[in-house]
């Protein structure tokens, strides 16, 4: 009985995340991308695709927050957060600006500057926030300092990558911001973590 029971919370759950996805999508997920100069990626497959994952996304969330939760549920979550951050990271598509931005604070100057720059600021941020939760997720015994150095890696790599496949510019201060966002989710999560359990 608590096993069907669990069944149909889990249905109306991922009922109620598929509505709320659909209006996320439509009314706040595209016009952010579209704000950041990420206009191709309001084409129908990557609306698909953006919808799927703020789906499982909410589904995982709501789950967790309505104790029903299993580690398979931090699985989707983490592979829908996954796909989100790539096709942000690398769906901008071809770029014919080839600079470097080499002050690593060129992003404190670009907020005052506008409100779609301080947005801009604001998502480079939080963009590698969950990724320490990844890494705690596929290893529990991996310490901050580790976590630390592979986030610094990894902020280096998207510019990196962006560079050498044209798909934006390499600047510092992105960098700076993936790092010190990665950083925050590694002692929030780690912090959370001595508390509680991972499920």
């Amino acid at each position: 009985m608590l096993k069907f029971k669990n069944i149909l919370i889990s249905l109306l759950l991922f009922l109620i995340s598929f509505l709320l996805g659909i209006y996320f999508n439509k009314n706040i997920t595209s016009n952010i991308i579209f704000s950041i100069g990420y206009g191709n990626l309001i084409d129908a497959p990557y609306q698909i695709a953006l919808l799927i994952c703020q789906t499982f996304i909410l589904f995982g969330m709501f789950r967790y927050i309505f104790k029903v939760n299993t580690k398979i549920d931090l699985y989707f979550v983490s592979v829908a957060y996954l796909l989100i951050l790539g096709m942000i990271l690398f769906g901008r598509g071809h770029s014919p600006n080839h600079s470097i931005g080499l002050n690593p604070f060129a992003f404190l100057i670009d907020s005052l500057k506008n409100k779609t720059n301080l947005i801009t600021s604001f998502l480079n941020f939080m963009i590698l926030f969950p990724f320490s939760f990844i890494l705690i997720l596929l290893n529990k015994k991996i310490t901050v300092k580790s976590q630390l150095i592979i986030g610094f890696i990894l902020s280096f790599t998207i510019e990196f990558l962006q560079l050498i496949f044209s798909l934006g510019v390499f600047d510092l201060s992105d960098i700076v911001l993936y790092f010190s966002g990665f950083s925050a989710g590694v002692y929030v999560f780690n912090f959370y973590l001595k508390n509680h359990s991972l499920v």
